[in-house]
């Protein structure tokens, strides 16, 4: 998520409105959020909040095809504008909601991460928000580097003076408040981009967050905050890399292969088009993880016309192996660094594109020799939701002790559903017979 409290005086960027200033007519709905995805194979845009179960209740998810992209990242400004703007459009005529404000996410080969630690005397009296106030700005204070700009406080800690660690500070009691934070840098090139991509499409810009942060915010504080995690998500073109020990983050890469890789193999491999791949992929094992376990056999035209007959454990092992291949270069990378991968390190693999491919992940996570971990369903309320990064953000930002912050979203009393089932009432009250 982006700090404008320093920056945006030095980069011309413009001032975000908060709470209190926002104009009439902008409604909040359930503190929601507004988030876009460049990431994965299309376009993600969705709007949430957190459930009183804490799940991330998803009220507007839509995905769009966009060439714009590659790697992650804005490669077309027209293209994706075009994208962007049609998406947004069809938002508010579909669902009702206009979009003025969103935070989009960035993968990690964009940032850099630096740790910093600062002391807030109190005073014995209660945390209050100017309190965080100044240890945010003292946060921010780290020595900037060159071509990059702070996007992100993440992954905070809080000790009070009697040493007891709190994940939200507010409203204790202390004389003395420290926190221990990640600092994350964005690229300021690429941050310059996705600010003129905001200003052509109209959206303020709430926040900039770093991919595999979406996804370590799913896990379990137990997890995320008090253990040796591997994040590993794999989107469409890329797999972003982030480690993290007892919430320090000690290592962020990018690895450019991804969920298309595995979708060119199965296309190479069986000689069919890269829409049957796709397609195969992506329906039998989400319909059901029985057609695996049955093995059972499809036959499908292949480029030259003729019928080529394969079975499911075919895609199993095309699959596995390319996902084996990504995790031994993540491996290798870690390795390289001295990070071994330890058995107290939990891995956890996620991604909107590779999780299309559900029902082969549990028969491909047998080849790993760590313990393999999905994100579980339990933290969504719609098991069709975009699994994985969009959530994650939501859910990342809505807990983000510091950087918390809602979007505008202007609301409109009907949907375009709402007016088509109002009117089929008035025609049929019409022809109601006494």
């Amino acid at each position: 998520m982006i700090l404008l409290s320093k920056i945006e005086h030095n980069l011309g960027v413009r001032k975000i409105l908060d709470y209190k200033n926002r104009k009439p007519g902008v409604k909040i709905l359930d503190f929601d959020i507004a988030v876009i995805d460049f990431t994965s194979s299309l376009l993600n845009v969705c709007i949430g909040s957190i459930n009183k179960a804490g799940q991330v209740q998803s009220k507007v998810n839509v995905g769009v095809e966009c060439n714009g992209i590659r790697k992650g990242v804005i490669y077309d400004m027209d293209t994706v504008v075009n994208a962007l703007s049609e998406t947004i459009k069809n938002i508010k005529n579909d669902y009702g909601i206009g979009i003025k404000s969103a935070f989009v996410n960035v993968p990690c080969y964009m940032c850099q991460v630096d740790q910093h630690f600062v002391t807030e005397n109190v005073f014995n009296k209660e945390v209050d928000k100017d309190v965080l106030h100044n240890i945010k700005n003292k946060l921010l204070s780290v020595p900037k580097k060159d071509n990059s700009v702070v996007i992100d406080i993440a992954l905070t800690k809080f000790i009070l003076d009697n040493n007891m660690e709190v994940r939200d500070p507010l409203g204790k009691f202390a004389n003395q408040l420290s926190a221990s934070s990640n600092i994350v840098s964005l690229n300021s090139e690429y941050f310059t981009v996705l600010n003129n991509l905001f200003d052509r499409v109209g959206l303020q810009m709430d926040g900039i967050v770093m991919n595999t942060l979406s996804g370590l915010s799913l896990l379990p504080f137990s997890d995320s905050e008090r253990s040796n995690v591997i994040m590993i998500n794999i989107s469409w073109e890329i797999t972003d890399i982030t480690v993290c020990s007892f919430g320090k983050i000690v290592y962020i890469d990018t690895i450019f292969a991804g969920a298309k890789n595995i979708v060119k193999d199965v296309s190479i491999g069986l000689n069919i088009s890269v829409e049957d791949a796709e397609r195969f992929l992506h329906h039998y094992p989400v319909a059901d993880p029985l057609y695996i376990k049955s093995d059972l056999e499809n036959t499908v035209r292949g480029i030259n016309g003729e019928n080529i007959t394969f079975k499911l454990s075919d895609m199993v092992t095309f699959t596995r192996d390319r996902i084996l291949d990504i995790y031994e270069i993540c491996a290798q990378k870690l390795a390289d660094h001295d990070i071994p991968l330890a058995e107290d390190y939990k891995v956890c693999i996620y991604g909107a594109d590779i999780e299309k491919y559900t029902g082969y992940l549990d028969q491909v996570q047998q080849v790993f020799g760590l313990k393999y971990k999905k994100i579980p369903y339990a933290l969504f309320e719609v098991e069709d939701i975009c699994y994985g990064t969009g959530c994650g953000m939501i859910r990342y930002i809505s807990h983000h002790p510091l950087l918390k912050r809602e979007s505008l979203l202007n609301v409109k009393k009907e949907t375009k559903h709402q007016k088509k089932e109002s009117i089929l009432k008035k025609v049929m009250g019409l022809l109601k017979i006494d």
